[in-house]
């Protein structure tokens, strides 16, 4: 299809949308025999009845080679991006999938709507390696209030929870988030760390009274802790010794 013909227009129920002053079309890239991309325009240029579009649904139509624009019903809108503040880790094993927590300004009732959201977004985290700029992961997210399991019932999200990828192997990435799946924000730095396995443990039994000292041997054992301090932890009433396998 011609270039000229190759247009998609930007329309509130029936009616085009005006941007920066003309009638709110772009030209689509072609990418399989079912699939087309176009992009969005900036939501301030966007016009609807001479007032701003806001955060009011719209779609997209195409125009078929009669120069005749198809009809849709699949309704596309605006968001005010979110404001994720510091995630709650800054670090995870390599063969785990560990939760993360951002506490999140949405803005309800500032330009983002509870219900659109609730509906509409697709939550995603993303790492991205920093080492091989091929390599990435994502996966989902969800919105949620806190605390966890606590039910209120006018009491609206405000934060983000997702897992971290089995990465595989030590690594330095950014992790970001998206509301929408495509569009990400956030310039967090996230490492993941040599594979936390345990092989082995001395003894295996020990009297009613506790205090047993065990001794787990493994692999990752201390590649999440500062060296100055002493590689102890305590599990219970049994005080336990880490060691790295040689």
């Amino acid at each position: 299809m011609d270039n000229d013909k190759s247009v998609v227009a930007f329309k509130s129920e029936d009616n085009p949308l005006q941007c920066s002053g003309t009638i709110c079309e772009k030209v689509y890239t072609v990418q399989t025999e079912h699939s087309a991309v176009v992009g969005t325009f900036e939501q301030l240029t966007c016009m609807k009845d001479q007032k701003n579009i806001a955060f009011d649904p719209f779609n997209v139509d195409m125009m078929n080679p009669d120069l005749e624009f198809t009809k849709n019903d699949i309704a596309l809108w605006y968001y005010r991006d979110p404001l994720f503040q510091n995630a709650s880790s800054q670090f995870a094993y390599a063969n785990e999938e560990k939760p993360i927590i951002l506490p999140t300004k949405f803005f309800w009732n500032e330009g983002n709507n509870f219900e659109t959201f609730r509906k509409y977004a697709t939550f995603t985290c993303r790492w991205k390696s920093t080492t091989d700029p091929t390599r990435f992961i994502e996966t989902p997210a969800i919105m949620e209030s806190r605390p966890i399991g606590q039910f209120k019932k006018d009491k609206l999200p405000d934060q983000v929870r997702c897992r971290t990828p089995k990465w595989g192997n030590p690594d330095t990435t950014i992790f970001d988030v998206s509301v929408n799946g495509q569009d990400y924000i956030g310039n967090y730095q996230f490492t993941f760390v040599d594979k936390l396995e345990i092989y082995r443990m001395y003894p295996l039994s020990g009297p009613l009274n506790g205090n047993t000292k065990v001794q787990l041997y493994g692999n990752g054992i201390t590649s999440s802790v500062p060296k100055e301090v002493p590689v102890w932890a305590k599990l219970g009433t049994i005080e336990t010794q880490l060691v790295e396998k040689n």
